[in-house]
């Protein structure tokens, strides 16, 4: 594993220099209309640049990575933008940790508990949501609220999500984290199974994201996060029905993410 982050590491490098408009820009405008004394200079270095085939091949391969690094360059600006509600002002002033109310699901165990913990050594009130009693690590902390809660259940959601607004205020931080795995084939996967896995890796965020984003968007601040999983892009043998979940809710997120108006902690 080490290994391989390593090679993409040393190959990020140099693609990171290829597609940097500046730097391309700057090599290109040198080659072709720059000062002739640095032309020379740059030609006597690169002698196999004062062939003048090779010289258009370069300048042509320039003006490519100039294309795709300015391409590039626009994506990631556009992406910003959009996940800031076309602001270019940053929202982070808005943020305040120990004013904000998030909700977990599925908070009582695993990587959910781990959240909890980050969020509330954050100085976030949290409000876990779970079928599950809280663990231990949890109990008598005064930032930390439990509601027993079936997220499969659109109806339970929504009495919860009323709740969890009249005890703690309105939640702007939703953390979309229960799900359920086991692995089997598909012949052995029952109809009841199947349901389930559906409902509750996929259908609860469905029912938590109706229940708690329209106060977000009445306050115009919120942020929800999705846990997926590698699944989501690569299906895994033995788990076809978690890695279908996992896909779907992958692109419930990103359909989720075109709604505007809500602004994010960056």
């Amino acid at each position: 594993m080490s290994s391989s982050l390593n090679i993409r590491n040393v190959l990020a490098g140099p693609s990171k220099i290829a597609l940097n408009p500046f730097i391309t820009a700057s090599l290109l405008w040198v080659l072709t209309r720059g000062p002739p004394n640095i032309r020379n200079q740059i030609l006597k270095t690169i002698t196999s640049l004062q062939s003048p085939p090779t010289l258009a091949r370069v300048v042509k391969a320039l003006k490519w990575l100039l294309a795709f690094g300015v391409l590039g360059t626009a994506n990631r600006t556009l992406n910003e933008l959009a996940l800031n509600s076309w602001r270019a002002k940053s929202e982070k002033s808005r943020w305040q940790w120990n004013k904000e109310v998030a909700v977990v699901t599925g908070g009582c165990s695993g990587l959910g508990e781990l959240l909890v913990k980050k969020l509330i050594d954050k100085g976030v009130r949290v409000a876990v949501l779970d079928i599950q009693q809280l663990p231990p690590s949890l109990r008598g902390h005064s930032s930390v609220q439990f509601f027993a809660c079936d997220v499969t259940d659109p109806v339970a959601v929504s009495k919860t999500a009323e709740q969890v607004a009249s005890s703690m205020g309105s939640p702007s931080i939703l953390v979309n984290n229960a799900g359920i795995a086991q692995a089997h084939t598909i012949l052995d996967t029952t109809p009841e199974y199947l349901q389930k896995i559906f409902a509750v890796n996929l259908f609860s965020n469905w029912h938590t994201v109706k229940a708690f984003l329209p106060n977000m968007i009445a306050n115009n601040k919120g942020h929800i996060v999705t846990v997926a999983s590698t699944a989501s892009f690569i299906g895994v043998a033995g788990m076809a029905d978690y890695s279908a979940t996992k896909a779907a809710v992958l692109a419930f997120h990103e359909g989720r993410c075109a709604i505007r108006g809500i602004t994010l902690p960056y």
